[in-house]
């Protein structure tokens, strides 16, 4: 999974036969910083959304406990950007935030074209 970075957000996405989903992360260390802002990138209001922005946080806000613990690192999401269009599964963005972490803890972080 490649993971690349703007020079503010993270974006990655996972991809497996027919299923997609993509989580764009913009992260700091800041122990006090509490408001996260939850964007979906759809932009389209047609009622056939299928992913829930209260599910895609819960799914960050874990991945991000997990990782941390794991590298020993104190990330915590300002902006979480998915697309609520997005195959139906909300365990991927747990696997997503925690590749994205350690993406930027291994220096594997690749440059948008």
């Amino acid at each position: 999974m490649k993971v690349y970075f703007d020079g503010t957000t993270y974006r990655s996405s996972k991809i497996t036969g027919p299923t997609h989903n993509i989580l764009l992360l913009t992260l700091t260390t800041n122990e006090h910083f509490s408001e996260v802002q939850i964007i979906d990138i759809e932009n389209k209001n047609d009622g056939k959304y299928f992913i829930s922005q209260d599910d895609v946080k819960r799914e960050v806000e874990k991945g991000l406990q997990e990782i941390n613990a794991e590298m020993s690192v104190n990330y915590t999401a300002t902006k979480i950007g998915y697309s609520s269009k997005d195959t139906p599964s909300n365990q991927v963005y747990y696997e997503i935030t925690k590749e994205i972490i350690k993406a930027i803890v291994l220096g594997k972080i690749e440059n948008p074209k």
